[in-house]
C-alpha cells in the first residue's frame, strides 16, 4: 500500500476545486472539496452534516 501527499501547489487545488464546478459539474463534489479544503473535518465527518448543522432555518443564515 502506497502513501499519499496533500497537494500544496495553490495552481492545483484551484484546477482541483474548479473541475467540479467547471467541467465536470457536480455541486456535492464541489460543496465536499470546498468544505475539505477549509475545515479540518475529515470526509467521514463531512458526510454526516445535515442542513441543520450548517444552516440555521429560523433565522435564514448560515
Amino acid at each position: 500500500m502506497g502513501t499519499s501527499q496533500p497537494i500544496r501547489s495553490l495552481d492545483e487545488l484551484t484546477a482541483f476545486r474548479s473541475y467540479y464546478l467547471n467541467k465536470e459539474v457536480n455541486l456535492r463534489n464541489y460543496m465536499l472539496i470546498c468544505m475539505g479544503l477549509n475545515t479540518a473535518l475529515r470526509i467521514s465527518d463531512m458526510l454526516q452534516l445535515k442542513w441543520g448543522n450548517v444552516y440555521d432555518f429560523d433565522r435564514n443564515i448560515m
